[in-house]
């Protein structure tokens, strides 16, 4: 018995019998066969499973797959599964390798934009019960399109201390081991509190010869603008968080309240409890008399901003 298909359709099949030869094949060996870059980019991906282990990580691609294979129909025996996904050591292994490539191509990224100078940016952090000393390089360069443009590359987050010589030993061993003697550190930029402030810094930086006499350094512009405003709030407000009472508290209380109802009671309830909130703002006399005491400005424009249809009190006539 002949069958005729069109050229296009058979094109078609014979790509997807392809496609599944080349699952069966990846799962029939007694070992993981499957490309370098297939491991880098689900290392790559693991990379947000911060502190979590290579066990859990070899369980989690063992389930993904078997999810996948469940979707689709595929049948594949614990035992295939088990030796086609990669080992520990291998997920491990291939951690490494993304971080030498990611190296390399930023060297050689710095390098084709001839860039002779860089700056350095440094923060402590703690995250996890982990402390961190991060290191972000910054250099004029060019995008795809040849407009110049600054390019940013985080080279280290190691603990390093939090004294100046010990940061001062960190930011000494990125430079010289991935920028040599070839580039220049003109700028550094940090925060001014806290451990290895920039004032600090900097001329210890000077000092063991990582920058020169004529080098730069700027407080951290983003701290500026929230520290500002952040002091400003805690002397005319007070502090904020849990068991304070202020307006920005207030407000946050307000959204997690907002939050909460949406989540537990759909739309539906938050319309209910806010015509009850409505009704005794139209009449509640009570209510009245402290929003009037208290804010009357807010209180007249919010009623300007509603046309009410039912019988409201007198009292809010005006």
């Amino acid at each position: 018995k002949t069958t005729l298909i069109a050229t296009s359709h058979l094109t078609l099949l014979q790509k997807s019998r392809a496609i599944v030869k080349n699952l069966e094949d990846t799962f029939s060996g007694g070992k993981c066969t499957m490309s370098r870059e297939c491991i880098a980019i689900m290392a790559m991906y693991n990379l947000h499973n911060y502190g979590g282990s290579d066990e859990a990580t070899e369980m989690i691609i063992g389930g993904a797959y078997r999810s996948l294979f469940y979707e689709i129909g595929f049948s594949c025996s614990s035992e295939r599964l088990s030796k086609g996904c990669p080992s520990r050591r291998t997920i491990a292994r291939s951690e490494m390798n993304i971080a030498a490539d990611s190296l390399l191509r930023v060297l050689q990224e710095i390098k084709n934009d001839g860039a002779e100078k860089v700056g350095i940016t440094t923060d402590h952090g703690h995250r996890a019960g982990q402390d961190h000393f991060v290191i972000v390089l910054c250099w004029p360069g060019s995008d795809d399109d040849g407009n110049r443009t600054l390019k940013f590359f985080c080279p280290s987050i190691d603990s390093a201390g939090h004294t100046t010589k010990e940061a001062a030993s960190a930011v000494k061993n990125v430079v010289s081991r991935f920028l040599g003697d070839d580039v220049e550190v003109s700028t550094i930029m940090g925060d001014s509190g806290g451990g290895a402030a920039v004032q600090h810094l900097h001329p210890r930086l000077v000092e063991i010869g990582v920058m020169k006499q004529d080098s730069r350094r700027a407080n951290c512009s983003l701290h500026g603008m929230t520290k500002s405003m952040e002091n400003a709030s805690k002397k005319t407000m007070g502090d904020q968080g849990m068991g304070c009472r202020t307006p920005f508290q207030m407000l946050y209380v307000f959204s997690c309240l907002m939050s909460w109802i949406r989540e537990k009671g759909g739309i539906g309830l938050l319309d209910t409890l806010w015509a009850a909130v409505m009704d005794q703002v139209i009449n509640n006399p009570e209510w009245e008399g402290v929003a009037e005491k208290h804010c009357p400005q807010p209180w007249k424009e919010f009623f300007a901003n509603f046309i009410f249809v039912d019988k409201i009190s007198p009292a809010l006539v005006r």
